[in-house]
């Protein structure tokens, strides 16, 4: 994302001096970074899987239940990264239009790159859920390997 706000920021400070100074404010999203925890992040509240639940009556499904908790909440972690993405993709778009005026192809071409970067995002978001889910997969074969 800090690439799209790379080239939002200069754009800004190329018309600000083809302008005379006459400053457009931004239109830039309320929050300056993202609220979500990392989907890789999960895992790491996780107690350690060996003999976490051995000597429980039901180990192997409290082992599963650990999992399945532990997935619930990578999911949810990733579904609030895509969110903010969406919104912060929304603000800059505005910003394109309050820079180069709405409609105009400037516009559309520095919407064009907000989209590309939203996407090249949304894969590496993609990629640290799938990675996270694993994480916890791995955790729960860890965690029945020691019940009884």
């Amino acid at each position: 994302m800090t690439r799209s706000l790379a080239l939002s920021s200069i754009s800004a400070l190329l018309l600000l001096a083809s302008t005379g100074g006459a400053a457009i404010p931004p239109v830039r999203d309320p929050l300056n970074a993202t609220p979500c925890i990392s989907p890789g992040a999960i895992s790491g509240y996780l107690d350690d899987p060996n003999g976490f639940y051995h000597a429980a009556p039901s180990c192997k499904a409290m082992c599963k239940k650990a999992e399945g908790d532990c997935k619930q909440y990578v999911r949810l972690s990733f579904s609030c990264q895509t969110s903010w993405l969406a919104d912060e993709i929304s603000y800059e778009k505005k910003n394109c239009e309050a820079i180069y005026g709405a409609g105009t192809s400037d516009a559309r071409t520095c919407k064009s790159g907000l989209d590309a970067d939203a996407k090249a995002d949304r894969l590496d978001f993609m990629a640290g859920r799938d990675q996270a889910l694993t994480t916890c997969e791995d955790w729960d074969s860890t965690c029945e390997s020691t019940c009884p």
